[in-house]
This record gives C-alpha cells, sequence and structure tokens, in this order.
C-alpha cells in the first residue's frame, strides 16, 4: 500500500470519525430525553398511576418528538401512549377544556403510524379515539380491524382492545365480534383472570353466555381457573 493511499485512508476515516462525533453530539441529548418518555411510557403500559405534573414536565420532550425532521418509531410511539394516558385523564374528570387532547393524541397517533404503520396499539389508540360516539362510523372498525390484524398477543394491548371492543359489541361487524371473542378467550389462556373477570362482569355482561361457550376452545386448566375466579366472585358459572 503506498503512502499516498495510506494517508488517503486515515484521511477518510478522520472525516467519519468528526462526522461521527458532531452526529452524537447533536443527538445524544434528544436520546436521554426520549429515553425517559419510553421509560414512562412503558410504565404506563403495565398500568401504573401518575400524578398530572408528571405529564406536565414530559410536555417539552413530546412536543419536540411531534415535530422531529426525523422519524424514531419507538419514541413516537411512547409520545402516542402518554398522549393517549392523558386524554383518558382529560375525559374521565370531565375537563371539557382540555378535550384538544384528543387532537393532539390523533396528531401523535398517526404520525407514529407513518413511521410504524404495523403497531397494533396505534390503531387501537385511533379506535379508542371513537369511544364517546353514538355511532361507530366504519373507518372507526377499520381502525380495530387494523389492530387486531396487526397483533394478537400483545396481553397489554389485548386486554384495553378487548374492553374497548365488548363496550361497543353490539355495533362491531361480525367479523370484529368473533375477534372480540376469540380474544377473550387468550386472555383467559395466558393467564389475564381477573382483567377477563372485569369484562365478563361489565362491558361483556350481555354476551355471557356466548363467553362462557366459546371458553371450551381454551385449555381445561385455564378454563378451570377462571370459572374459580368468576365463582369467587359470585358469580354462578358452575
Amino acid at each position: 500500500m503506498t503512502t499516498h493511499y495510506k494517508l488517503l485512508v486515515r484521511a477518510i476515516a478522520a472525516i467519519f470519525g468528526c462526522i461521527g462525533i458532531w452526529w452524537g453530539s447533536i443527538t445524544l441529548p434528544d436520546f436521554w430525553n426520549f429515553s425517559s418518555t419510553k421509560h414512562i411510557a412503558g410504565r404506563i403500559a403495565a398500568g401504573e398511576p401518575f400524578k398530572d405534573n408528571t405529564f406536565a414536565r414530559q410536555r417539552p420532550i413530546l412536543k419536540e418528538i411531534e415535530t422531529a425532521a426525523f422519524c424514531e418509531p419507538s419514541a413516537t410511539r411512547s409520545a402516542a401512549i402518554i398522549h393517549l394516558r392523558m386524554a383518558d385523564a382529560a375525559l374521565s374528570s370531565g375537563e371539557h377544556e382540555r378535550i384538544d387532547e384528543l387532537q393532539i393524541l390523533g396528531r401523535a397517533s398517526r404520525r407514529s403510524l407513518s413511521c410504524s404503520p404495523a403497531d397494533p396499539f396505534l390503531w387501537l389508540a385511533l379506535f379508542w379515539m371513537s369511544r364517546g360516539d353514538t355511532h361507530v362510523r366504519p373507518e372507526d372498525l377499520n381502525y380495530l380491524r387494523m389492530s387486531y390484524s396487526t397483533g394478537q398477543n400483545e396481553g397489554w394491548i389485548a386486554e384495553r382492545r378487548n374492553r374497548l371492543a365488548f363496550a361497543r359489541y353490539d355495533q362491531l361487524t361480525a367479523d370484529l365480534a368473533e375477534d372480540a371473542i376469540i380474544e377473550f378467550g387468550r386472555l383467559v389462556e395466558s393467564g389475564f383472570l381477573q382483567a377477563a373477570a372485569e369484562i365478563f362482569g361489565g362491558l361483556a355482561a350481555k354476551e355471557r353466555n356466548l363467553v362462557l361457550m366459546r371458553l371450551n376452545h381454551v385449555s381445561k386448566r385455564s378454563r378451570e381457573d377462571f370459572l374459580k375466579v368468576l365463582n369467587n366472585l359470585g358469580y354462578d358459572v358452575g
């Protein structure tokens, strides 16, 4: 290798090294900010409660994620999860002046889907936004359908999705009603017995007989464990 060639290789390596350092200096602060957002989103997914001031401190970071020139799927997904939690809190507390959280959630979910169109949670978030409407629109049912088709086995998503599906069960198309029943069985099979019991006793009250009949497709052990939980809660299911 000639001296000239060695110098050229070293120069190119040095240039790429400088570019790496420059890029790191730009993206490292974002990395740490986005890490905190991902951490909070993960705890929300696990069902942990949060105070409003926790989310208030995240707002500048969420804004940064929404307006970023690049698309980082896990960051935009985390932002959508936090926006969903804030929108749910606003609706539950009756703070109608904060209902603009729904518009923010819609934008965040759609931006995230542009990065990761196969994310079942994001499709579910768009369906969730229809929960206050008297009638579910066909496009809203398509959001739920996409959530089922892109992910059936994520427990924390399935639990939330099953609640939403049974809340609007009488407006579901035949295929989505079937998906909801099958998903209920999966919750039982996967050990989400308390969540399944809550759905059975509340949102799926009108469909109890159908739900119990379809549990024949669940393993005997899981079915027996679930029936014990129901009997302990006072349901006479044999």
